[in-house]
């Protein structure tokens, strides 16, 4: 009873700690997206909708197999984004989606204008392993059971 008292309030700590973390879930897509290439530059802009704070943007070459630059942009209030590349002049596939996961919305970059192709792409999410609530339950569990350990072991000493 007297090691319960005194691991009771760990586990309290760890339940307040992860159950917040179980309810999230994105809910957040890239709607619309433009490409341009002109002047050694490739311009992405596009709207978002939902919960989305920033896009992941993925360029490929024209044919869309070989991948030529990753990165990501914050959206903006209004839930517009842009993100400008240094790029040769030329034809781009371009895909965007949600940095916390979700479907890719595409794109052709021509050289000549602009175009508004939106092609959902099925593609897995952009960053499985990223998502901040998944590590805060980590290292909360983490914490949990290091310093149950730490009672049991000072418990057992005296």
């Amino acid at each position: 009873m007297k090691l319960f008292k005194k691991i009771l309030p760990i586990l309290v700590f760890t339940f307040v700690l992860v159950l917040p973390t179980v309810a999230f879930a994105a809910d957040g897509k890239v709607d619309s997206l433009q490409a341009k290439s002109d002047d050694g530059k490739l311009t992405v802009t596009g709207k978002a909708s939902g919960d989305v704070l920033s896009v992941a943007v993925l360029v490929y070459d024209e044919s869309g197999k070989n991948l030529i630059d990753v990165g990501s942009t914050v959206v903006n209030d209004d839930k517009t984004f842009t993100r400008v590349v240094a790029l040769p002049n030329g034809t781009y596939t371009v895909k965007a989606a949600d940095y916390d996961g979700g479907d890719f919305t595409q794109a052709l970059a021509k050289e000549e204008s602009p175009t508004d192709d939106t092609i959902p792409d099925k593609t897995p999410g952009t960053a499985d392993y990223s998502n901040p609530y998944l590590w805060i339950t980590v290292f909360g569990v983490a914490v949990a059971v290091s310093g149950g350990a730490f009672v049991y072991k000072l418990c057992k000493q005296n």
